[in-house]
């Protein structure tokens, strides 16, 4: 990166400048499970990467998709996309299924907790999620 053009006659102290920047650190996300309570608290938007999910016979299906939204033709805006994930808990038979990525832990446990599964299952499959490498966090049981 140049130094801009002001800047160039004083390049010490354009480079001092930078020492002044308070810069916030990202903390990992965290998932902190307390087994005796059955008490789960994530921080954030803790994010499910794909996995196949079985437990006992809670079905679970999130599928992750794309959001675009476009501006009107000629005008100044720009086309983004924002990832978006649709769920359905139902339970009957066990049988796997997969979780597509872009969904949250949130997400997951609303659903759960519409069908009344207990805290005790939520923790297996949290612990099953991160030990597929599933989860996009920390878990800590306590």
């Amino acid at each position: 990166m140049a130094p801009p053009e002001g800047a160039r006659g004083d390049l010490a102290g354009w480079l001092a400048g930078g020492l002044r920047l308070r810069v916030a650190p990202h903390a990992p996300a965290r998932v902190v499970v307390d087994e005796r309570t059955g008490t789960i608290v994530a921080g954030g938007d803790v994010h499910l990467l794909p996995a196949a999910v079985a437990h006992g016979s809670i079905k679970v299906i999130i599928r992750g998709q794309t959001q675009v939204s476009q501006p009107p033709p000629l005008s100044p805006g720009t086309t983004v996309t924002a990832p978006s994930a649709q769920i359905s808990v139902q339970q009957g038979t066990s049988r796997m299924v997969l979780v597509q990525g872009a969904a949250t832990l949130s997400d997951l446990a609303a659903a759960l907790n519409t069908l009344g599964v207990p805290p005790r299952d939520l923790i297996a499959i949290l612990e099953a999620l991160e030990e597929a490498g599933a989860l996009e966090a920390e878990l800590v049981v306590i």
